[in-house]
């Protein structure tokens, strides 16, 4: 059996859920009171991935975890639309004890981690959200924030918005790292999870990016609802804005001294990776507050930006349009630098492939994207 050993445990304030996933432990905790949910569903959206690794050709959830008729209907789709944006990953059958369940829980519960994304679904949501949820093992590794300085923040600015924020602490993630799947692919899948254990109305997943900029990923609006239930609906949320867009709106609202997007520091901003740069280009551009970045945005900074490395490869045109019309010149030049070896860069490695096919009718380029693509065992999002 795939799923085995399920074990539901409340001690004191906190739920624990466990489940071996193949051979690998998996575990949640979450606070007792908000433990509302159904482990059979959450069980089969967390199996999915590693089943589909090839551990497995069939999933079996213990008959005592029912899983919804409208989840279990969607599996088969959701694995096609992901096999084809991982074409590694194996379709799984399910052997589950269906249910249409029931529930009567009003809560509108939203991810939330002090990011850009998820302040500006909690703004647009505000009179609807009931609580906010942060992923510890997910967004956060579990042995940073030793001190709890992070997670306080995010309870603060949770305060600011009205709202609880209920914190999930988990493994998962080590546990899917442990067959081989690559974060990006994961995200929706543990929101989910996480949304069937809380078992709220309504579950609100923040997009990362506009609808014309929306590439092959783990969470995306053509997959996110499908991991709904009959008393859960699953949302991804905001994808009508462009980051820059949703900067200004925090502004307005007063919270943008609250954001943290930082990829290496969950208590403060480091004002050096590719998401505190590229966070600070929008404040910086439309002069928004930026009391959340302790040190000044450098023109050095951007002209380094490597726009291919970072998660906003095409729209950093809309920064460059940005800085146009503002008329300042010294932003102008830095981001057209950055855009220019972006470019340049592309057009290198063209002009390698047609100075290969005239010389050696194209197999070194073909030897070296043989070599490029040699299998490293992991199961990525494939973007072409």
């Amino acid at each position: 059996m795939f799923v085995d050993d399920v074990e539901v445990r409340e001690e004191g304030e906190m739920a624990r859920i466990s489940a071996t996933l193949g051979s690998q432990e998996t575990w949640f905790e979450l606070p007792s009171e908000h433990f509302r949910g159904s482990v059979g569903d959450a069980l089969t959206c967390l199996a999915m991935f590693p089943a589909m690794t090839g551990a497995t050709t069939e999933v079996q959830v213990p008959e005592q975890y029912p899983v919804s008729q409208r989840l279990f209907d969607s599996l088969p789709l959701q694995q096609a639309t992901f096999q084809t944006w991982s074409k590694k990953l194996q379709p799984v059958t399910y052997r589950v004890r269906r249910s249409e369940g029931t529930s009567s829980d009003d809560r509108v519960v939203s991810s939330f981690s002090g990011g850009v994304d998820s302040l500006y679904t909690a703004l647009r949501h505000n009179n609807e959200i009931t609580h906010f949820v942060y992923i510890h093992g997910y967004e956060l590794k579990l042995e940073d924030d030793p001190d709890g300085q992070g997670l306080a923040r995010l309870h603060r600015a949770a305060e600011r918005l009205g709202k609880e924020l209920i914190v999930v602490k988990t493994n998962a993630l080590t546990v899917f790292s442990s067959f081989r799947i690559q974060r990006l692919l994961i995200y929706g899948t543990f929101m989910a999870a996480v949304a069937h254990l809380l078992g709220p109305r309504r579950f609100l997943v923040p997009s990362s990016a506009p609808l014309n900029y929306l590439e092959p990923s783990g969470s995306h609006p053509m997959t996110d609802p499908r991991w709904s239930t009959e008393t859960v609906e699953i949302l991804y949320d905001g994808d009508e804005r462009f980051r820059l867009d949703k900067m200004k709106c925090i502004d307005e609202a007063g919270m943008l001294d609250d954001i943290v997007v930082c990829h290496y520091n969950f208590e403060a901003n480091c004002c050096r990776c590719a998401k505190c740069i590229r966070t600070m280009m929008g404040i910086e551009l439309q002069g928004l507050t930026r009391s959340a970045f302790s040190e000044p945005l450098t023109t050095a900074a951007v002209r380094r930006f490597e726009i291919n490395n970072s998660p906003d490869g095409p729209p950093f045109g809309e920064y460059l349009d940005l800085a146009r019309k503002s008329g300042n010149k010294k932003w102008v030049r830095a981001m057209a630098y950055a855009e220019i070896l972006y470019r340049l860069k592309a057009i290198l490695k063209s002009l390698m492939g047609l100075v290969d096919d005239l010389v050696t009718g194209g197999r070194l380029m073909s030897s070296r994207a043989s070599r490029m693509a040699q299998d490293d065992g992991w199961f990525k999002v494939e973007v072409p």
